[in-house]
């Protein structure tokens, strides 16, 4: 594909650009479609094991026996499986990293909450149980209230 084609009928133009296009043809086995073919194998094969080594290995097999980027993964096996292990292990730890910072935004919103109910000096089992916070935990903050008015 040219730009100067694509653009302006064959002209010249001070830049041109020249892409190779890598899919075209459905029929054909085009290094886009064998992508997509290799992207549905994967999909299927997480589904039954996860997001893991396994999962990855089975494509790997699967796609080299249906002939999907088969040298590609052939040559390159061993970094595939490394690659694809590395980001589901960052996806992992992702997710982690969000549940814990969702666990810490939830806890600071029950303090703040105990700490009003507190300032109007609800009861202790009332703020445990509205809150769900441990009674330990409403007796610390209302230790440190009476602190704070001193």
């Amino acid at each position: 594909m040219s730009f100067s084609e694509e653009f302006f009928g064959g002209e010249e133009t001070a830049v041109e650009v020249k892409a190779k296009v890598i899919y075209g043809n459905s029929k054909k086995k085009d290094l886009l479609s064998q992508y997509i073919a290799y992207c549905n194998v994967l999909d299927k094969q997480v589904k039954l094991y996860g997001r893991n080594k396994k999962a990855v290995e089975e494509t790997i097999k699967i796609c080299s026996d249906k002939n999907i980027l088969k040298e590609y993964l052939e040559a390159h096996r061993k970094e595939v499986v490394e690659i694809m292990t590395q980001i589901y292990n960052k996806q992992r730890e992702l997710n982690i990293y969000v549940a814990e910072k969702e666990r810490d935004a939830e806890k600071e919103a029950q303090i703040k909450i105990a700490e009003k109910m507190i300032a109007k000096d609800m009861p202790d089992n009332d703020i445990v149980e509205l809150t769900g916070l441990a009674l330990k935990e409403v007796k610390s903050l209302r230790k440190a209230k009476v602190r704070k008015k001193r």
